[in-house]
């Protein structure tokens, strides 16, 4: 036998980088060879340990998922609309103060049982969820604002997707008053259309402007508008029950379209 297997050879064996006939011949004489059946065993072993450790750097090097990620991929959801939620912004205390006002208020008025503390509860309750919309995607309130919104998936989409994981738990954290205020009948529930509508509504504006600047125009128009318009408590009641819910569902609707109408300018907004 004239030739044995070198090291490079065996390194180049073991990766599949030789050619079939270079291959076959290795293959031959490693039958009847001991000492080449000892260099590409060492070649095996090098290759086997640089994969272990890779491996192990990765595992390393990986950040571990929070709860709300891990949860969020059990219940079925994709990794990329997992981590879009667990991306979470620094506006829900904001929101859960917002929301703490909205709850605190309900509680006055189931005690005192008066018309102004009530009315004071339904327009409030929209807010928390709309400080929750302003928190979604916004530049100033997001750190990770720049990093999202140049991620190769659609910055509408991640909007959405934030504003849901956002909005929904303002939501639920407002219905804790609802309890509360049962005397009321349906009213009690009242602040649940305006609430979407309002939310919609400052999205879509978000097409022009800032999320932030958006949900603050809303919130001024919404708050204000009772102010100029010195709506009686009773009269206020009133269109809660009747006007402000057609009005709601208009401007909600409004609002879906023109997102959709108008969805390429949340991809190209500049940042």
């Amino acid at each position: 036998m004239t030739w044995h297997v070198d090291e490079q050879s065996a390194q180049r064996y073991v990766a599949r980088r030789l050619d079939s006939t270079s291959t076959s011949s290795i293959e031959s004489h490693l039958l009847a060879c001991d000492r080449c059946r000892a260099t590409v065993g060492v070649a095996v072993e090098d290759d086997l340990l640089a994969f272990v450790w890779s491996e192990i750097s990765d595992a390393l090097d990986r950040p571990r998922l929070g709860w709300a990620e891990r949860t969020l991929r059990w219940l079925g959801c994709s990794d990329t609309s997992s981590r879009i939620v667990a991306a979470t912004s620094r506006a829900r205390l904001s929101y859960v103060i917002a929301v703490a006002i909205s709850v605190a208020m309900a509680l006055v008025a189931s005690w005192s049982g008066g018309d102004g503390a009530f009315s004071a509860f339904l327009m409030l309750a929209p807010i928390g969820p709309l400080v929750a919309t302003a928190g979604a995607f916004g530049r100033w309130a997001d750190p990770a604002h720049a990093v999202l919104s140049v991620t190769p998936t659609s910055t509408l989409r991640i909007v959405l997707i934030r504003t849901a994981a956002s909005v929904v738990p303002a939501i639920a954290l407002t219905a804790l008053s609802v309890p509360m205020l049962l005397d009321r009948g349906w009213l009690s529930v009242a602040w649940l259309l305006p609430t979407l509508a309002l939310t919609l509504g400052a999205l879509a504006l978000s097409s022009w402007v800032d999320l932030e600047i958006a949900t603050m125009i809303v919130v001024g128009a919404w708050i204000s508008t009772p102010i100029l318009i010195r709506a009686p408590r009773r009269e206020l009641l009133d269109a809660f029950a009747g006007q402000i819910q057609f009005v709601s569902i208009g401007i909600a609707i409004a609002g879906a379209l023109t997102m959709v109408v108008r969805h390429t300018t949340f991809e190209y907004r500049e940042g």
